[in-house]
């Protein structure tokens, strides 16, 4: 459910955060808030 939601928001994510937060993110997992 999340790898699929995630594929779809990761390129909008990525052009909102810079790469090692979008990282940071990813190795947090799905907490991100909005």
């Amino acid at each position: 459910m999340w790898h699929s939601f995630l594929d779809e928001v990761d390129t909008v994510l990525e052009a909102a955060l810079s790469s090692e937060e979008w990282e940071s993110v990813k190795a947090q997992g799905p907490k991100i808030k909005v």
